[in-house]
């Protein structure tokens, strides 16, 4: 007697892998999760930023530039690189959790952030999607 394998019976088991690769439901704030962040909303002490590709809204000392902004994936997370003032800047965000605000007020991130500009390092969270505006 031959058996024959009905696709239909065996067509869930295949889409498992393709699932389980973009699966954004599960957990937040890890390394892979930052590969999916297409738009960010970042901020710290005297900075923010908005990331809308192909563009970014970069805040610093209280200057707004807007300008395109690419991205790459690291080992560390996803970096967006553009340019502010003609400075280069790369703004990576990291698995988190993060929070900042004032003690009696804390707000909890998704993921940390950090915008290198120059010389200048400054440390922040972010949130998936744009939060501003």
């Amino acid at each position: 007697m031959t058996h024959i394998l009905a696709p239909a019976r065996f067509a869930p088991l295949l889409l498992v892998p393709l699932l389980a690769a973009c699966d954004d439901v599960g957990p937040v704030a890890t390394k892979a999760a930052t590969r999916l962040v297409r738009d960010a909303s970042a901020s710290g002490p005297g900075w923010a930023a908005d990331i809308d590709r192909p563009l970014a809204e970069i805040t610093l000392d209280g200057r707004a530039r807007i300008g395109p902004v690419t991205h790459d994936d690291g080992p560390n997370g996803r970096t967006f690189r553009g340019q502010f003032d003609g400075q280069s800047y790369a703004l990576l965000i990291s698995a988190g959790p993060c929070v900042q605000g004032s003690e009696g007020a804390p707000t909890s991130f998704e993921f940390h952030a950090r915008l290198t500009i120059g010389d200048r390092v400054l440390e922040g969270c972010a949130n998936r999607g744009r939060l501003r505006r």
